[in-house]
């Protein structure tokens, strides 16, 4: 029943609703790939561990592991950067005001600063991966 509830309201949206709802729905997604990411560095977290134990090098999956954190951590935050960048627009163009161009500039100023934080970590993991991997500094 569920589903055909689901069904029955997504096919009755108008265009803007139904837009709403697949960004929120992909969005979604971005959320599970963040939690599977937490999981990933926890994991990688570990390894670094037990080589600061056991006195052995750190296996070359650990760093590519970092690496693929980082990399989909920044295509995620580019997505951000061009949603906020679509509301800042809207809430400009938009005829009803229903958004504050104001707080609009700053979300959008707050992700691009926050991408550019990712893009310098993602270019530290790929200059300088042994630097990062003995002090365990990833974190998302």
């Amino acid at each position: 029943m569920y589903f055909i509830n689901i069904f029955f309201i997504y096919f009755t949206m108008n265009n803007q609703s139904q837009s709403e709802y697949n960004r929120l729905s992909f969005e979604n997604i971005i959320a599970i790939v963040f939690i599977v990411l937490n999981i990933l560095n926890i994991r990688a977290n570990e390894q670094v561990k037990s080589s600061i134990v056991t006195g052995k090098e750190l296996p070359k999956e650990t760093m590519s592991i970092f690496k693929l954190i980082i990399t989909i951590t920044v295509l995620a935050y580019i997505y951000y950067v061009i949603r906020n960048y679509g509301f800042y627009i809207n809430s400009t163009t938009n005829a009803n005001k229903s958004s504050d161009p104001k707080v609009q500039y700053i979300r959008l100023i707050g992700s691009i600063f926050i991408l550019i934080g990712g893009i310098l970590l993602l270019y530290a993991v790929y200059k300088d991966v042994e630097a990062i991997a003995s002090t365990g500094d990833i974190e998302l």
